[in-house]
């Protein structure tokens, strides 16, 4: 996490610099290297004293294991850090312009406009709730592996449909399942419309959102206990994750 709701390098450096991490210079990275640390106390955008703070010990150290040299890192020393004002323009996954959509589609049409968590059959996005949702650099590593070794990458899903499930004082309890993909995973397991998704192997789930990232966790093939309430009994099911493509 790199703070202001940003995980991953990738979009940290989208955020704060306005280009893709490949672009940032050695400055920009000490900045980004430095946040995992405390990111909202040194985030550049509200403390930026404390994150110069951070990018001169992080240059530092580059030059001890000898990734700068002296004068590199003094380059960078004495420059100011320069933060974008507007975010990236012209970025499909742009998370900002991707969560106003989002809340625009939720305001007109509800949770289930968007809430696929991998279903199939015609006009069906197998999972566009995933669209926009930053990713850990782990896992950003681990599917461009992926792709290098099999040309594609693959995404788990369970093969459901789900709303979020809220108590009357609005807390939201889980992910109530709306539809269930016929021969998909969740069915196979025995899952039913009406059941309220809570967790994920060791996993909390309050909401459909959290369902997603959840099951990012795991693996396609990977078996996974999910424990759901119905009928105010909490039950558990092995799902085996499918392919969000094939869902």
């Amino acid at each position: 996490y790199l703070g202001h709701g940003r995980y991953g390098i990738q979009e940290a450096a989208r955020y704060y610099f306005g280009k893709d991490v490949e672009q940032v210079n050695a400055g920009e990275a000490a900045v980004l290297a430095a946040l995992p640390k405390s990111p909202n106390e040194i985030s550049p955008r509200t403390h930026p004293e404390r994150a110069k703070e951070r990018q001169i010990y992080v240059l530092k150290n580059m030059v001890v294991t000898e990734k700068l040299t002296q004068a590199e890192a003094q380059k960078w020393i004495d420059a100011p850090i320069q933060l974008v004002k507007e975010p990236y323009p012209g970025l499909g996954s742009a998370p900002e312009w991707i969560e106003l959509a989002r809340a625009e589609l939720v305001a007109q049409k509800g949770e289930a406009a968007i809430a696929t968590l991998g279903g199939s059959g015609s006009g069906d996005q197998g999972g566009s709730i995933g669209v926009g949702f930053a990713i850990p650099v782990d896992e950003a590593r681990s599917v461009a592996e992926e792709i290098i070794r099999t040309g594609r990458a693959t995404h788990p899903a369970v093969g459901v449909e789900a709303g979020n499930e809220t108590a009357s004082d609005g807390t939201k309890q889980g992910a109530r399942v709306t539809r269930v993909t016929s021969g998909g995973p969740a069915a196979a397991a025995g899952l039913q419309v009406g059941d309220v998704i809570d967790k994920v192997g060791q996993t909390a789930v309050g909401s459909v959102d959290e369902l997603v990232l959840a099951l990012r966790q795991n693996k396609v093939g990977e078996r996974v206990t999910v424990s759901y309430v119905r009928g105010g009994q909490v039950k558990t099911a092995q799902v085996v994750l499918a392919d969000k493509a094939t869902g």
